[in-house]
């Protein structure tokens, strides 16, 4: 009997320590369902951060594209300076024409105002001359007054195209200036 009494003890015993066990065990799966829980939060969290890594993704595919586009109008930009440099080249050349022409224009402005003093100067003589000696030589007055009457009718023509051709030079050489402002300008 004292066997058996020590046989129960043993199996009481052992039933105490499975209920310890149990318990243990209850704690055990408690501490597994909260892991559970945190591993299902960081699943949660690392899908956040796929999602905000195929928005960053997208952002900087986008960015890649805008920066494409810049390149190009670049690319582009950079064309038309040289084609603006180009045309500034003509221009300059032009001007330079023109200055050579302006300078062609003034020598003959300067011919012609020493002609017309020359004209000046004989139209005085003739007045003097109608003056004083207009009842005497009436025929000599004719003879010479016909004359410089062509000499000066020969130079206002003259005088007429000058100016015509001055008009044409000041429209050109503002026409010019203006496109080389605005040239000047779009190279700024």
């Amino acid at each position: 009997m004292k066997e058996e009494v020590q046989e129960v003890r043993k199996t009481l015993r052992s039933k105490r320590r499975i209920r310890e066990v149990k318990e243990d065990l209850k704690g055990v799966k408690e501490e597994v369902r909260e892991v559970k829980e945190d591993l299902k939060g960081m699943k949660e969290e690392v899908q956040e951060v796929k999602e905000d890594l195929k928005g960053v993704k997208e952002e900087v595919r986008e960015a890649k594209e805008d920066l494409k586009g810049v390149k190009e109008d670049l690319k582009g930009m950079k064309e038309e300076v040289r084609e603006v440099k180009e045309d500034l080249k003509g221009v300059k050349e032009e001007v330079r024409e023109v200055k050579e022409d302006l300078e062609g224009v003034k020598e003959k402005i300067g011919d012609l105002r020493d002609g017309l003093e020359g004209v000046k100067g004989d139209i005085q003589n003739i007045n003097f001359y109608m003056e004083n000696v207009i009842d005497k030589n009436i025929n000599l007055l004719v003879e010479n007054y016909v004359p410089a009457a062509k000499r000066y009718e020969s130079a206002a023509e003259e005088i007429s195209a000058i100016q015509s051709e001055q008009y044409i030079m000041k429209k050109v050489i503002t026409k010019h200036s203006e496109m080389f402002q605005r040239i000047r300008l779009a190279a700024t």
